[in-house]
């Protein structure tokens, strides 16, 4: 009763100041809890890149790990140092020597490792997470079949592409059954002279007949 006596004798002024505090507060309410789960859902997204890219450090091939790298542009815009180390990495790639020796491989694999610890290390100091570059480049766990069945596929992916393009040829070695070999051998082998052969007797000249007068 008291509130109704206290509404009632608000002014007109009152009355529509007090409406439009109720309008901008449930207004301001949507907002923020809109922009809440926009930080949210692109926090999230940021999460999964990380984790990915933390849980695919030893299988750099899968899908999955280049997936999350072509994320970083888009869920990390804005993020300078993350930027910045991400392009380094990418160059990395784009400038890879296809004609490269073993030894420059593995210096060029090593770089790789110090330039994705680098990347996950600016990443992890965005999200909050307390890690060093060496614990990001060393602390990870791939079983050996996983990294020779990776290296296998690297060889016969490398082998294909060679061959297509024309850069090396099929090696083919023919085999052919014992006893073709043995009648090839037989075949080559000298044959044993024999007695000359006996010439046969001349055949005389036919007689062209005398004509009588």
């Amino acid at each position: 009763m008291r509130e109704w006596r206290y509404n009632r004798d608000m002014t007109t002024s009152q009355f529509w100041i007090y409406m439009l505090t109720i309008l901008l507060s449930a207004l301001i309410a949507v907002q923020v809890s809109e922009l809440l789960r926009i930080r949210s859902d692109k926090r999230g997204r940021q999460l999964w890149i990380f984790s990915t890219l933390m849980a695919t450090r030893g299988t750099r091939l899968s899908q999955r790990h280049v997936d999350a790298l072509n994320s970083i542009s888009v869920e990390f815009h804005g993020k300078q140092e993350i930027i910045d180390a991400w392009d380094k990495y990418l160059d990395r790639f784009v400038n890879a020597n296809p004609a490269a020796t073993e030894a420059e491989i593995k210096v060029w694999l090593d770089k790789g490792d110090e330039l994705l610890a680098a990347l996950l290390y600016q990443i992890a100091k965005e999200l909050k997470y307390k890690f060093s570059e060496t614990d990001l480049k060393r602390k990870f766990y791939v079983p050996r079949a996983h990294g020779d069945a990776e290296a296998e596929l690297n060889v016969i992916r490398r082998g294909f592409f060679e061959v297509f393009s024309g850069q090396r040829k099929i090696p083919m070695e023919v085999d052919f059954a014992q006893e073709f070999k043995d009648f090839i051998a037989a075949q080559q082998q000298p044959k044993p002279a024999g007695p000359p052969p006996t010439p046969s007797p001349a055949t005389p000249a036919p007689q062209l007949p005398t004509r009588t007068s």
